[in-house]
């Protein structure tokens, strides 16, 4: 297994990036939504505003590759934890146990 340390950093930094990316493309939109004078569920919706669909689309995905990220941290973290999905669900009762007797 790589180092956890070094490949959650990684995650994790890219994760922030996407995340800069995403809050500044949805400023840039809500800033067009607003100025249009659209209801939020009209703008969103790539039928409604075709002229936009492009960027409403890139942040659907920035969206999406921001839940994989965090998705993908958490399997890591689990993996070196030993908690493979299944197999460690009474570790977090476990935890607390310790965490009430210390």
């Amino acid at each position: 297994m790589p180092n956890i340390e070094t490949a959650l950093l990684s995650i994790m930094t890219e994760y922030f990036s996407v995340r800069d990316e995403a809050a500044a493309l949805r400023q840039h939109l809500e800033v067009l939504r607003v100025d249009m004078g659209f209801a939020v569920s009209e703008f969103y919706n790539p039928r409604r505003n075709p002229v936009h669909q492009q960027q409403v689309a890139a942040y659907a995905k920035l969206r999406g590759r921001l839940s994989d990220l965090l998705a993908e941290a958490e399997r890591l973290v689990r993996a070196a934890a030993g908690l493979m999905k299944g197999e460690g669900d009474s570790a977090p009762e476990e935890a607390k146990s310790e965490v009430s007797n210390g």
